[in-house]
């Protein structure tokens, strides 16, 4: 069976349909059994509730007896429930007694504001420090492509509102590769928001890729003041990546950016999983399924997989998280990411990191010719992966999840000029919540051109190219 000890490693995404899924079953049967064992009320209740054991898990079909999750049932027992005892105890006593990678990460996350009628829906997500770091591995690797040099912005701009999902997500992501990031303020216009990027040499944008309340503004209008048409700032020379998500990444939208030589990575999940699903260049408007800390599925109305070319339900498993078993390896891989990310980019490298990372080996790092720090951010990299290990996720406990009701378009394994041989999945479209049984999968709105309405959660979107919501 395959063995990796980092969510980094490219191969899982080049694993065989067979290998992949044996790989992933292991995973989440750990996963269970950790349930389980650390005594999270609600996983137990659910296998009680449906007469089941953990004897009854033994091969990987076997995880289709493990009833769908819903965002109704997460409300309804409570999200404290999904946290395994110790947890529970921990929160009252300011963690104390936890493992270092055991304690929760700063960034608990309500979820439920777009679909929210009372006070009680807010439910809370948690993820501790290897939650945390898996997240950010496997993210990394989704943007990562074999055919195409995708450089980390040393300083992103990001156009989120902050309290949105995306914003300490993907700003996460730029952190772990080195990078940094400035933040929009609320009261800037587009063109104060174009000025900011341009001021603070921003070599990366955040960004929903249309604007929503909810959300934040989108790409087009961070445009409106990149009038200079003899020296625009938002092209490839001076914004090494976009990162998109939360409202819909249109062709127009795409080959707008792709013209400037800008490639735009588009993430999708949700605030309970994070972006467990990207884009590749070579196909622009479907995900690939990034997996590893978490196990994603599609499913119809009879909670079996659809097969290739249909729409289900998307599910998701939080399933792995990462240590990083020696904290001096951990602060060295950091910065040299720095060292490398702002270098290559003609960025402004921290003083102490400089100092440190000079003390370390023997000279200073700003003497190294370009093959000499190439050959040293690999043999870090190297030594930092080696002291990798996964773990059962420890926080919430999240498995065969429906979140906000996606319905997706599923497309088998297959090999793509990208690198990457996994499911592709096209659209995540917003389905009626159902109580518990697949049966009730409709969706009642689709997207279609030229007529204006609000969505079903009674908030107006703001669809790009003349799009809105209608209902069916």
């Amino acid at each position: 069976m395959f063995v990796t000890n980092t969510l980094l490693d490219p191969r899982i995404d080049q694993l065989s349909p067979d290998e992949r899924k044996e790989w992933l079953w292991d995973l989440w049967r750990n996963q269970l059994e950790y349930a389980v064992a650390s005594e999270t009320p609600a996983i137990i209740q659910i296998l009680k509730d449906n007469g089941l054991e953990l004897s009854d898990f033994q091969e990987p079909d076997d995880l289709l007896k493990f009833p769908i999750i819903t965002k109704q049932t997460f409300r309804k027992i409570g999200d404290t429930a999904f946290l395994p005892r110790k947890y529970r105890e921990a929160l009252r006593c300011g963690q104390h007694g936890l493992k270092d990678h055991e304690v929760l990460h700063v960034f608990p996350r309500f979820t439920g504001g777009s679909t929210v009628q009372k006070l009680s829906d807010y439910t809370l997500i948690r993820w501790s420090i290897s939650d945390w770091l898996g997240a950010m591995q496997s993210s990394t690797r989704g943007i990562k492509q074999s055919n195409l040099e995708i450089s980390f912005p040393a300083n992103a701009f990001s156009n989120y509102t902050f309290d949105h999902i995306a914003a300490p997500f993907f700003t996460g992501v730029i952190m772990y590769n080195g990078g940094n990031y400035v933040p929009r303020h609320i009261n800037l216009s587009d063109m104060d928001a174009f000025n900011m990027i341009r001021m603070k040499e921003c070599d990366g944008i955040i960004s929903p890729p249309a604007a929503h309340q909810l959300k934040g503004r989108g790409l087009v209008e961070l445009l409106a003041g990149d009038v200079d048409i003899d020296n625009p700032y938002i092209t490839g020379e001076n914004i090494r990546l976009i990162i998109v998500s939360s409202t819909p990444l249109t062709g127009r939208i795409y080959e707008l950016f792709r013209r400037r030589g800008i490639p735009v990575k588009d993430g999708g999940g949700s605030t309970d999983v994070g972006a467990v699903l990207w884009n590749c260049t070579e196909d622009p408007l479907r995900f690939h399924s990034i997996e590893g800390n978490v196990l994603n599925e599609v499913v119809d109305r009879n909670g079996l997989p659809v097969r290739d070319g249909e729409s289900g339900l998307f599910l998701c498993s939080r399933i792995a998280g990462v240590v990083e078993a020696d904290p001096y390896l951990r602060r060295l891989h950091h910065d040299v990411n720095s060292v490398t990310t702002n270098l290559t980019s003609g960025g402004e490298l921290p003083d102490d990191t400089r100092k440190r990372v000079s003390r370390i080996i023997g000279r200073d790092v700003l003497s190294l010719n370009s093959e000499e720090l190439e050959s040293l951010r690999q043999g870090v990299n190297a030594e930092y992966l080696e002291s990798n290990r996964l773990v059962p996720n420890q926080a919430t406990q999240l498995l065969r999840y429906s979140g906000l009701m996606n319905e997706t378009q599923f497309f088998a394994p297959a090999q793509c000029s990208c690198g990457k041989n996994t499911a592709k999945m096209k659209g995540l479209n917003r389905t009626h919540d159902f109580d518990s049984s697949p049966a009730d999968l409709e969706r009642p709105v689709v997207v279609e051109e030229t007529v204006a309405r609000s969505d079903i959660s009674g908030y107006h979107l703001r669809l790009p190219d003349g799009c809105a919501i209608v209902e069916r």
